[in-house]
């Protein structure tokens, strides 16, 4: 899947749960899934998302679940990740 690709997954509004984990998606596909209001549990390990990718993910208040292990996040973007989504189980380390 590339950031392409994330655009028709965005129609999907009521899925609870994307595994975007070892794909091509970017900071910029990202931010096609903002409208996705239902998403409790994303994946997207092994992905090139950086802190720049914050903010959209920041916006994303259902999140139970976020996966970013091997990802561009810094260790300070990941605790202001769990700071803007205290919701939320922030997993930065494979398993």
């Amino acid at each position: 899947m590339s950031d392409d690709g994330v655009k028709h997954v965005r129609e999907l509004v009521r899925l609870k749960g994307l595994h975007l984990g070892e794909t091509k998606v970017t900071d910029a596909g990202l931010t096609q899934l903002v409208g996705m209001t239902s998403l409790q549990k994303l994946w997207l390990d092994e992905t090139t998302i950086s802190d720049k990718s914050i903010g959209t993910l920041a916006r994303l208040k259902s999140l139970r679940e976020l996966h970013i292990a091997q990802t561009n996040i810094s260790a300070k973007g990941v605790k202001r990740l769990a700071a803007l989504l205290p919701q939320c189980r922030v997993v930065d380390e494979t398993p």
